[in-house]
Order: structure tokens, then C-alpha cells, then sequence
């Protein structure tokens, strides 16, 4: 199976077509039971890589593959450095808890990088 791959332009629209077409891969490499989680967790991540990086405007990489163990590796990647977001309790602060209750294993790297596993 062929790992998926994405990259967005530093540009929030585009989510959209990550999701869908994340989705898609998914169902086709037999993935399709956990795709819901997965797909909500890449997308918050790479959400936050585009709001919280800064500096080089870089795209957001998004890979995903089988890690040959009954695990699905999501690694979301933007090479600018993080930026402390303005505070907004009531919409701000709950992403890395979402990715943590969608997925068996979230690090969170310097700068905006985001490496998630999904056990199968």
C-alpha cells in the first residue's frame, strides 16, 4: 500500500480536501472502521499547524502509512516555529485533547511537527 500523502499551502481552506481526501485513501487501504477518528485527529493537527506556525509560511506535510505492526503513523509537519495563540478560552485549548482521545499515541515535536498512531 502506497502511504498517503498531502501538502497544504499555508491556506485553512484546503482542510476540507485533506479530509476528504485522506478519507478516501483510507477506505481504499482497509482502513475504513477507524477512519472517522483518524481523519477528525489529521485534521485538527494540521488546523493548528496552520494557525499556530509562524515565520516561513512553509506548507503542512501530512503523511499517513501502515506501520506493519496494526498500527496506522500520521505525522503532520510545518517547519515555521510554534506561535502562542491569542487567548480565547471558549474556543481555544482543546485540540491536543482531541487528537489524544482519537488516537493511541500523539507526540508533539519542536516547532509545529505532530506524530499520531492509531492501533488497527
Amino acid at each position: 500500500m502506497e502511504p498517503f500523502t498531502a501538502t497544504l499551502e499555508h491556506d485553512v481552506s484546503l482542510l476540507r480536501g485533506l479530509r476528504h481526501s485522506l478519507s478516501s485513501w483510507l477506505e481504499m487501504s482497509g482502513v475504513a472502521a477507524e477512519a472517522r477518528a483518524v481523519v477528525l485527529a489529521t485534521h485538527e493537527a494540521a488546523a493548528n499547524a496552520l494557525r499556530h506556525g509562524e515565520g516561513t509560511h512553509s506548507p503542512v506535510t501530512v503523511t499517513a502509512r501502515p506501520d506493519g505492526e496494526g498500527s496506522l503513523m500520521v505525522v503532520v509537519r510545518n517547519d515555521g516555529s510554534w506561535k502562542e495563540p491569542a487567548p480565547e478560552p471558549e474556543r481555544e485549548g482543546r485540540g491536543l485533547p482531541l487528537m489524544r482521545g482519537l488516537m493511541s499515541d500523539v507526540a508533539v515535536y519542536p516547532g509545529t511537527s505532530v506524530r499520531m498512531r492509531k492501533d488497527l
